[in-house]
């Protein structure tokens, strides 16, 4: 080996030993270095390389939380949602009161217990006890191979004086979660939408409006036959609804009827009301030169529909699913109820109405921190 070449090789070496021994002396920066290189991996599709990256600053600085979340967003990502529910909890524990941290919990739950928790038909009760138990196992068992884990010096006290771990900026991605099967997809293909009883009975054209928006979608993004025929005049008192709902021999006639196999039903209310709020404005004050800012007091209206929902096996005239939605679209300004806002708001209610029937790769923004 050459003089020059013998140089090099112990210049790296040397390099490599001073970036470990750096990297023991500054744990939290390290982890902080490779929490951002795995999001800017992320960035580029190249998951792999940001799980790894993710779990190397975890091994430097097991209670770090940006990693920690960034690592829960990968598992999902993977389809691994046991491990993701874990370290969404472990940074959701670490972090608190972080707003990112806290959404990317908020919506995998809603996700997982809607689709994961049960799959293996366990009771919910049963199936979260078990991952409580698992992220408690693994919380203690990172403690146990990394050595007593000392609580993180609080880089930022909140107004309330609760400290938290401050973490860096954020990014949005976007995850996509596999087809699966829904709560009813392969079992029927002929659909009658009955009905919809308006819980305002001034608002009686929402029957006409909610039954013919649901059928027209069907068809347009569905394979189900949906029958043609006109909507049934449901009850508009609330207990005279509840009865009928619970009149299985009604539904399995009316479905033998019609020549459906699944038979839809439900109730629906549409309403405003104010949503007013005070925002912050800058504004030059003349006197100084400097600029100001105040508070300013905005008129909204929040237009929201609230919807429960019902499903009829006609074989057997009993309900097979239930569902409640509900939905909140705020405007600009003082406004009544329109047929354009009913249309807004029911366009957000229609995924979770078609996940109950249609199996579909799912779309989900998630937040990865730089730490």
């Amino acid at each position: 080996m050459s003089f020059l070449r013998k140089m090099i090789l112990g210049a790296m070496l040397s390099f490599v030993l001073l970036s470990l021994g750096a990297a023991q002396d500054d744990p939290l920066g390290e982890a902080r270095r490779l929490t951002a290189f795995g999001v800017d991996a992320a960035a580029k599709g190249l998951w792999d390389e940001a799980l790894f990256r993710w779990e190397q600053a975890i091994s430097y600085y097991p209670n770090f939380p940006a990693a920690h979340n960034n690592l829960a967003v990968a598992y999902e990502h993977f389809g691994k949602y046991d491990e993701a529910r874990i370290h969404y909890r472990l940074a959701y524990d670490m972090s608190r009161k972080n707003r990112f941290v806290e959404s990317n919990g908020r919506m995998f739950m809603q996700f997982f217990n809607q689709h994961i928790a049960q799959r293996d038909d366990e009771p919910e009760e049963e199936a979260a006890g078990e991952q409580e138990e698992a992220a408690d196992a693994v919380s203690v068992e990172q403690v146990a191979e990394r050595g007593e884990v000392e609580e993180p010096e609080p880089l930022v006290a909140d107004p309330g004086s609760e400290v938290y771990h401050k973490v860096g900026s954020s990014s949005q991605v976007l995850i996509k979660h596999p087809k699966r099967e829904t709560a009813l997809s392969g079992r029927f293909s002929r659909v009658y939408i009955a009905g919809f009883s308006p819980a305002d009975e001034e608002q009686k054209n929402l029957n006409f409006e909610t039954t013919e928006y649901f059928r027209s979608e069907l068809r347009k993004y569905t394979l189900y036959d949906v029958i043609p025929l006109e909507e049934l005049d449901l009850p508009s008192n609330e207990d005279e609804f509840f009865e009928l709902v619970d009149d299985y021999e009604f539904w399995q006639e009316m479905g033998n009827k019609v020549g459906a196999d699944l038979v839809v039903c439900g109730r629906v209310n549409f309403y405003s009301e104010p949503s007013d709020g005070f925002y912050p404005y800058e504004y030059r004050d003349y006197r100084t030169g400097g600029y100001r800012t105040g508070q300013l007091l905005i008129q909204r209206t929040a237009m929201t529909i609230e919807m429960d929902m019902f499903f009829y096996e006609v074989d057997t005239g009993e309900i097979v699913y239930e569902e409640s939605f509900g939905q909140t679209i705020v405007y600009r300004g003082r406004l009544d109820p329109t047929l354009q806002a009913f249309y807004d708001v029911m366009n957000r209610i229609l995924p979770r109405f078609m996940d109950i029937l249609v199996p579909r790769e799912h779309d989900a923004i998630r937040f990865l921190l730089r730490g």
